[in-house]
């Protein structure tokens, strides 16, 4: 009984989500345009159940993950440059 529930889970898993993601996204798309219903709330699940397993999320992820690094780069570059300065600025606070 188990392996029969676990091979009809894989073979409906894909279908479910697939139907779930479309229903997410016309409700958000209605939400959208109807005023009384936020549409955002549902299109970001939607997309989420949508798009895992396309060939553009896997080219999104490898590009978020050069910017990542692209952006560390430069930031340890600038903690390195700030770090030996000293502050030299006057202290803030009345004249005398």
């Amino acid at each position: 009984m188990k392996r029969t529930l676990r091979q009809l889970w894989q073979v409906a898993k894909t279908p479910l989500r697939l139907t779930l993601g479309l229903m997410l996204m016309l409700v958000g798309i209605l939400g959208l345009l109807l005023p009384i219903l936020p549409g955002w709330i549902f299109i970001f699940p939607g997309l989420a159940l949508l798009v895992p397993d396309t060939r553009a999320w896997h080219w999104l992820r490898e590009k978020a993950e050069r910017v990542r690094a692209k952006v560390d780069r430069r930031r340890c570059m600038a903690d390195e440059g700030t770090a030996g300065e000293e502050d030299t600025s006057p202290p803030e606070g009345p004249a005398a």
